[in-house]
């Protein structure tokens, strides 16, 4: 989808976005280094209001700098920790919450795109085979060792008990 659409008229102020070249999904982790002015922007006001960003991956463009054409469909994602990196930028930890369609976008005067969306619905676990129980159960083990989200991955509990 192109970016540059104006969003119909009436709609409600949009999503940020946050086009980048990696495809992120719901309860995926995203770390994140920011540093271009408008992110920055973005980060402040998503961290004030509790407010998500979208990300959506780059189909044509660079992540720093100019972005010409992104997918149609991204995720929704939270920040959920901050930190400043040994190089003194903003670094964050992320995950992906709600997909999304993107519907039409519009560059802000600061750069930064914007998108109205339509949620798309969540997609329902699918069972473990019964031969990949054993590697459930490792990372079950293992998870709770690792960082957050990581360690928040363990939810599961309708298909690998």
């Amino acid at each position: 989808m192109a970016p540059g659409a104006a969003p119909p008229e009436g709609a409600a102020p949009g999503l940020p976005l946050f086009p980048l070249h990696t495809v992120l999904l719901p309860g995926g982790p995203l770390p994140l280094q920011v540093f271009e002015p408008r992110y920055l922007d973005m980060v402040a006001r998503c961290m004030r209001t509790g407010d998500p960003f979208g990300v959506v991956r780059i189909l044509a463009g660079r992540e720093a700098g100019s972005v010409s054409a992104t997918a149609a469909i991204g995720t929704s994602a939270r920040i959920i920790d901050f930190h400043t990196q040994p190089n003194g930028l903003l670094g964050l930890m992320c995950l992906g919450e709600r997909p999304f369609r993107l519907q039409s976008s519009a560059r802000q005067a600061d750069g930064l795109l914007v998108g109205q969306v339509s949620w798309l619905p969540r997609h329902p676990g699918v069972p473990v085979p019964p031969q990949r129980l054993p590697l459930v159960r490792a990372l079950r083990e293992r998870l709770p060792q690792r960082p957050p989200p990581y360690a928040q991955a363990t939810g599961c509990s309708r298909c690998c008990r």
